[in-house]
């Protein structure tokens, strides 16, 4: 892009034709934005027409046809009338129809996990409902309590109360008494069907009480004609012994009668719908509510997304109208900048560059690539050149003023040091002697200290050894009370065993306690016959409240116990860190006996070193005093010399005077007369 515009900038009829190319292309673009902001608006449209509302209309109807659904089988529960079990059936397909097509429009994966949901609760339902209508068709299987008081009760109490009326009719004539007591019994047992059937009924407390009474009265009754017909009528007890057998038999039908009457489940397909089915129900209209809600979710979100493409098709058209408006702008500031200005400044920069009298820092400040933009540019370019070399000739001169005069200088300062040469190597020659003499005694000196360096050598191996010793006894401490705190740590843990199982111990003392006061109030209730069996519960129970303040007093000695270990387990510890830290620090001074070792060694090779040194350092006295004979014969020489220098000095620095002035006439840019980015003829 910018090549493209650089390649209209290089003449006058591109940058017209740039101006208009750029107002076009903004034009185009904010056609291009509109005609596609319209079409991603008719695009979310369609999806809320054909998709979103669609499935908000299905989620609705699956609502309704759910609650529908619950109606139709309550009021089929009520009457079994088959109509309503038809509608039950027909909205529960029509919902997983329904369910059907919102999966196969569903986009999201919370929409999934909805219907998943739903699929799931309705199979639930599904596998409850055959169920449900076999205990509404079976009255019988619905109750199972009167299912046993008809197939088994009722024809029982029957077939008791005909042979009771045939042994009363046996017995009549022979004994009065007994005929009164067995027609007592038929009525006995005539109520006591009356009252099961009652309570079959009613479920009223009430009739448990005479059912009770009854049953009482009964076994009481047929007790007292058992023992009058075993002792007089054998044949009439033989009759009544199959009394007796059917009537146990009865009594324990019975009770299992009661039990289940008494039960939550007594109807069976009232406790499946309360129990099973209402929760089902209950939690599938939550999530038919959730997917209504998710689909409204939906819906609210596309809406959202065309309220956001209307803004940004709104807002681009603003945008796009204004970069119109802009690059109008832009249009005519360019050509003014880059055509009209130019020229004008071409102009006024020829005329101050002819009137300037040799002013070489003007140039045309015209950087554009056209006709105009050349011709500025060869000129700037010649007058660079000439500036250019004049600024080269200035600063030559000016360094080679500056250099002359330092040369000067230096030559000043060297004839100085000459004569200062002479006097110190006068005293050079007269501290030799006084050097040789030192010497001499530094070699002595080196020679007795190295002697005691050796004594010092050997008493730091000593002590080397004994410290690596400690080290070892130290590491072996460490070890033994590393191994003696796992011992004690494993203590520790088996007293925390002993506390669990003195739990156990507790919790069976307290459900034998339990046990043996449950045992007494039964024997309490048995009256003079478990008074004995009293006597062992209150033992037992004695006996269970000993082994608990037992139990109690070995779990405090065990918690009291395990608190001393802990604490020997921190003291073992901390004396584990302490044996850590000593060998630690033997092992710190062990390495800086080392060192020392090593710093003697080294002491002694050093001072050995001096010793040589020392002599060869005689030698080299001996050598600069005859070098500094001959250094003062060679300085004479060189002081006449320079005395030469310092006057071709002079006559140079008067020749690069008489440049400048002929080169200052010239006026020069100011990073040049500074002498800044000058090259030499360049």
């Amino acid at each position: 892009m910018i090549r493209w515009i650089k390649k209209f900038n290089s003449k006058l009829r591109g940058k017209l034709w740039l101006g208009y190319i750029l107002i076009l292309f903004a034009l185009l673009l904010l056609s291009g934005i509109s005609l596609q902001g319209v079409s991603v608006l008719s695009q979310k449209i369609t999806h809320v027409i054909e998709v979103a509302q669609p499935d908000a209309f299905d989620a609705l109807e699956i609502s309704s046809l759910s609650n529908q659904g619950v109606s139709a089988l309550a009021y089929y529960i009520l009457n079994t009338n088959s109509i309503q079990k038809e509608k039950y059936l027909e909205n529960f397909n029509e919902v997983k129809n329904k369910l059907m097509r919102l999966r196969q429009g569903a986009q999201s994966e919370v929409m999934l996990q909805r219907l998943d949901r739903i699929e799931l609760l309705l199979s639930k339902i599904s596998a409850e409902n055959a169920t449900l209508f076999s205990l509404s068709e079976n009255r019988l299987n619905n109750f199972p309590a009167l299912k046993i008081m008809v197939n088994n009760l009722d024809p029982l109490a029957n077939e008791i109360g005909q042979l009771v009326t045939d042994l009363s009719l046996e017995i009549l004539d022979e004994n009065k008494l007994i005929h009164d007591s067995l027609i007592t019994l038929r009525l006995n047992w005539a109520l006591l069907l009356k009252h099961d059937n009652a309570y079959i009924a009613q479920r009223n407390p009430d009739s448990l009480k005479e059912i009770d009474l009854f049953r009482n009265g009964i076994q009481q009754l047929s007790e007292d004609i058992e023992g009058v017909l075993e002792s007089r009528y054998e044949d009439a007890a033989d009759s009544f012994s199959e009394v007796l057998e059917l009537q146990g038999e009865y009594f324990d039908l019975q009770v299992t009668m009661l039990e289940i009457h008494q039960k939550d489940d007594w109807q069976r397909d009232s406790y499946l719908i309360r129990q099973i089915i209402s929760p089902l129900v209950y939690e599938l209209n939550q999530e038919i509510e959730l997917l209504v809600n998710s689909v409204y979710e939906d819906i609210g979100q596309v809406n959202r997304q065309l309220e956001e493409n209307s803004l940004f098709v709104q807002t681009s058209i603003i945008v796009i109208s204004i970069a119109c408006l802009v690059m109008t702008v832009f249009s005519l500031v360019f050509s003014d900048r880059n055509i009209i200005q130019p020229l004008y400044r071409l102009r006024d920069i020829l005329a101050d560059i002819c009137e300037g009298q040799g002013n070489l820092d003007r140039r045309i400040g015209i950087s554009s690539t056209d006709e105009v933009g050349q011709i500025a540019t060869f000129f700037n370019q010649l007058l660079s050149d000439l500036e250019q070399m004049i600024a080269s000739i200035r600063a030559e001169c000016y360094s080679l003023n500056e250099e002359s005069k330092k040369t000067s200088e230096v030559i000043g300062f060297m004839v100085s040091n000459l004569n200062r040469s002479f006097e110190l190597i006068t005293r050079v020659n007269e501290n030799t002697s006084s050097i040789t003499n030192s010497t001499i005694e530094i070699s002595a000196q080196t020679d007795t200290t190295l002697g005691e360096v050796n004594k010092t050598t050997e008493v730091v191996g000593f002590g080397v050894n004994n410290i690596a010793e400690l080290t070892l006894s130290t590491e072996s401490l460490g070890t033994d009370i590393n191994t003696l705190t796992k011992k004690i740590e494993h203590l520790s843990s088996k007293g925390t065993a002993m506390l669990s199982m003195i739990d156990v111990i507790k919790t069976i003392a307290d459900q034998t306690n339990l046990l043996a006061l449950n045992a007494a109030i039964e024997a309490a209730r048995a009256g003079e016959s478990g008074r004995g069996f009293a006597v062992v519960a209150d033992e037992v129970r004695n006996l269970a409240s000993k082994t608990q303040q037992s139990a109690t007093e070995i779990s405090q000695i065990l918690e009291d116990n395990f608190k001393l270990n802990t604490e020997l387990v921190a003291c073992m510890e901390d004396a584990e860190a302490t044996t850590e830290r000593l060998k630690k620090s033997m092992q710190l001074t062990q390495n800086s006996v080392g060192d020392i070792a090593k710093n003697v060694d080294q002491i002694s090779l050093m001072a050995s070193e001096i010793s040589s040194i020392t002599l060869q350092q005689k030698k080299n006295t001996d050598t600069i005093v005859e070098n500094g004979t001959e250094i003062h014969v060679l300085s004479s020489g060189n002081n006449q010399l320079a005395d030469t220098m310092r006057a071709n000095m002079v006559k140079l620095t008067l020749i690069s005077d008489t440049l400048l002035k002929m080169v200052d006439r010239y006026k020069l840019s100011d990073h040049l007369m500074s002498g800044e980015n000058v090259n030499l003829f360049k």
